[in-house]
C-alpha cells in the first residue's frame, strides 16, 4: 500500500504530490489498515491531515469512519476530515469471481461510459449538471426534468414510478436474438421476455443506486467546487457566489476556516469576481480546461494582500482530492522496480529516488544530496550492523519466550505433584490412625504403599526444583 501526500507547494507555487512510503500488507481488515496508516503518518502532524483518499475494496469505508473516531477522541477540537471521495472499486463490490469479473465490468461499465458525458466537475465540456447522464441512463427523462443536482442525488433508483415501461425497454439486437436462440433450446420452458426484461430493470437499478451511493456528488463540497470554474466565475457570478458560501460554510462546520475569516473571505471572493469581470473577463471566459486551476488562478491571486485569506482558502481547497492518477502510476512504478530478494526498505527508497527526480527539473544536484551520497557506504555497514543485531535480539526474545513458557509448564507439574503429596501423606496418616484403632494390619499396608508412593514424589518434586533452577539461570544468561 503506497501512501501518496498531496500539499500545496509554496516554491513550485502549485500543488504537489509526492510519494512518501509504503506499507506491505496482505488482504487485511479495517482495523490493521488504520494501524498501519497511523504507523506511516507518524513524523506529519495530524491536525493538518485535509483528507483521505483511497482506492480499493469497501473496506476502505470502515477503515475512514474508525479513523475519524479514532481522531475525534484523541482531539475533539482538532479539525474533521473533508472527504470528497473514498473511490471504491465497482469490480470488487458487484463481481465475485475474478475469472469473470474483468470482462464483466468493463462490458457494463464500459457501455455507461460511453453513454455519459466525459469530463470532470470543472473539465471541458461538462454538463450543466454532471450526475444527471448516470442517474438519468436507464431511468425516465422526465423523472430528472427541471431538477438540479441535489434533487438528482436524492433520486431513489428504485423507485418504480420513474422506470422506463417495459415496452419501451431496449434490451439490444444481440441480446433479442440470444433470448431467441435460447427459447429454440428449451422449448418446453421457453424464456419469458417481460420476466428477462423485469430483472434487467431491476439489476440496473440496484447498480445505479450503489454508483450514487458511493459518488462524490453526494458531499456538497463537491458540488459547491464549481464556484471555482473560472468559466462561471464570468457567467454565472451569483451562482458561483452562493456555491462559494456554501462551500465555506462546509470548511467552517469541519473546522479548517473560523466564522469570522469565512466573512472576510467571502467578501474577498465577490470583490475578486467583480474585478476578473471588470478587468479579465476574457481571459477567464477562454480559459482552456486542460490548464491547471491553481497556476491559473495564482496568476491573479498570489502575492497580493487584498486577497491574502482567499488565496489562503484556495489552496486549501486545491488540494483535495484530484483523482488516484498518482496511486495507478505507482503500480506501474512497483512492477518495474520489483525483482527477486528486494527487501522493503529497499523498494521504499528506490520509489523515493525515482519520484524526487522525475520532479526535478534543473540538472543540479544540491550539495546536501552529494554528501548524504558520500556517506552511503558506511549507513549501509551501519545498517548491516543494526541489523545483525536485531536478529540476536529476535533470537533471544524468541527463546526467552521458550523458556518462559517451559519454566510456567514446570511450574505447573510441580504444583499437581506437590498438591497430590499432601493428599497420600494426609490419606496415609488417617490410615494408620483407623489402623491402630481397629487392629487392620490391611489398612496398615496401605498406609505404608502411601507412605512409600509419597516418598518418590518428593524425588520428583527436587527433580523438578532443579530443572527449575537450571531454566532459570539459562534466563539469566540470555538478559545479560
Amino acid at each position: 500500500m503506497d501512501i501518496i501526500l498531496r500539499y500545496w507547494s509554496e516554491r513550485e507555487g502549485k500543488v504537489a504530490v509526492r510519494y512518501f512510503t509504503s506499507e506491505f500488507l496482505g488482504h487485511t481488515q479495517a482495523e490493521k489498515l488504520l494501524e498501519s496508516i497511523n504507523r506511516s503518518l507518524s513524523p506529519l502532524d495530524p491536525k493538518k491531515l485535509l483528507q483521505i483518499s483511497m482506492d480499493g475494496p469497501t473496506v476502505n469505508w470502515k477503515f475512514l469512519r474508525i479513523f475519524q473516531e479514532d481522531k475525534s477522541k484523541e482531539d475533539p477540537d482538532a479539525p474533521k476530515l473533508i472527504n470528497l471521495e473514498v473511490v471504491v472499486c465497482m469490480l470488487c463490490m458487484e463481481v465475485s469471481r475474478p475469472e469473470r469479473g474483468k470482462q464483466t465490468a468493463e462490458a457494463f461499465f464500459g457501455g455507461i461510459s460511453d453513454r455519459c458525458h466525459n469530463g470532470a466537475i470543472l473539465g471541458k465540456g461538462a454538463p450543466k449538471h454532471p450526475d444527471r447522464p448516470a442517474v438519468m441512463l436507464y431511468q425516465e427523462r422526465r423523472a430528472g426534468k427541471d431538477q438540479d443536482t441535489v434533487q438528482l442525488t436524492k433520486l431513489d433508483p428504485q423507485e418504480k414510478q420513474i422506470h422506463v415501461p417495459l415496452k419501451h425497454l431496449d434490451i439490444g439486437f444481440s441480446t433479442k436474438q440470444a433470448l431467441q436462440k435460447a427459447s429454440e433450446k428449451l422449448q418446453e420452458n421457453p424464456v419469458k421476455i417481460v420476466e428477462f426484461k423485469k430483472e434487467c430493470v431491476s439489476l440496473l437499478a440496484m447498480t445505479c443506486k450503489k454508483i450514487m451511493e458511493r459518488s462524490p456528488l453526494m458531499y456538497p463540497a463537491v458540488r459547491h467546487m464549481r464556484s471555482l470554474d473560472p468559466v462561471m466565475i464570468v457567467t454565472e457570478t451569483e451562482s458561483t457566489t452562493a456555491m462559494f458560501e456554501k462551500l465555506l460554510q462546509v470548511l467552517l462546520n469541519a473546522g479548517w476556516c473560523p466564522a469570522t475569516e469565512c466573512d472576510k473571505v467571502l467578501s474577498q471572493y465577490k470583490a475578486f469576481s467583480l474585478d476578473v469581470n471588470t478587468n479579465h473577463k476574457a481571459e477567464f471566459q477562454e480559459f482552456v480546461y486542460s490548464c491547471r486551476l491553481d497556476e491559473f488562478f495564482g496568476r491573479y491571486l498570489s502575492g497580493k494582500e487584498e486577497y491574502a485569506e482567499l488565496w489562503n482558502i484556495m489552496q486549501c481547497l486545491f488540494t483535495l482530492s484530484h483523482g488516484q492518477a498518482a496511486v495507478e502510476r505507482g503500480y506501474s512504478v512497483n512492477k518495474d522496480m520489483l525483482v527477486e530478494n528486494l527487501q522493503e526498505k529497499t523498494l521504499i527508497a528506490m520509489r523515493l529516488v525515482h519520484d524526487a527526480m522525475a520532479g526535478h527539473t534543473d540538472g543540479a544536484l544540491p550539495k546536501d544530496l552529494k554528501q548524504h551520497c558520500r556517506g552511503a557506504r558506511t549507513r549501509y555497514e551501519m545498517y548491516l550492523e543494526d541489523q545483525k543485531k536485531l536478529r540476536e535480539q529476535t533470537t533471544k526474545e524468541k527463546k526467552r519466550k521458550e523458556l518462559s513458557q517451559e519454566i510456567q509448564k514446570v511450574k505447573t507439574k510441580r504444583q499437581k505433584v506437590m498438591t497430590s503429596t499432601e493428599t497420600m501423606e494426609k490419606e496415609a496418616h488417617e490410615m494408620a490412625v483407623m489402623a491402630e484403632k481397629k487392629h487392620d494390619f490391611t489398612l496398615l499396608s496401605k498406609s505404608n504403599a502411601y507412605r512409600k508412593g509419597v516418598a518418590d514424589k518428593k524425588e520428583e518434586v527436587a527433580a523438578l526444583d532443579k530443572a527449575l533452577k537450571e531454566l532459570q539461570e539459562s534466563v539469566n544468561k540470555l538478559k545479560q
